[in-house]
């Protein structure tokens, strides 16, 4: 996740691509997810199981996520 925030923000004012970022808080979710994959046991076992766990992704300002701005209405 680190490498992808570093790329975003370095490229990001040209492209405007990104307008509403969680950079942030993307990179302290990733920083939990290593420590609970780490520690092992059945919660890592249930997260390694999830198709797409760590995959950053952006998301389209159409798709309703929750404490991000949406133009959906």
């Amino acid at each position: 996740m680190a490498a992808y925030a570093r790329r975003i923000r370095a490229v990001n004012p040209a492209l405007n691509a990104v307008v509403a970022d969680r950079l942030d808080a993307a990179e302290k979710d990733a920083a939990d997810l290593d420590r609970r994959l780490e520690a092992g046991g059945e919660d890592a076992d249930t997260l390694r199981a999830l198709p797409f766990i760590g995959v950053p992704l952006t998301v389209k300002g159409s798709i309703a996520v929750e404490g991000n701005p949406s133009t959906r209405v």
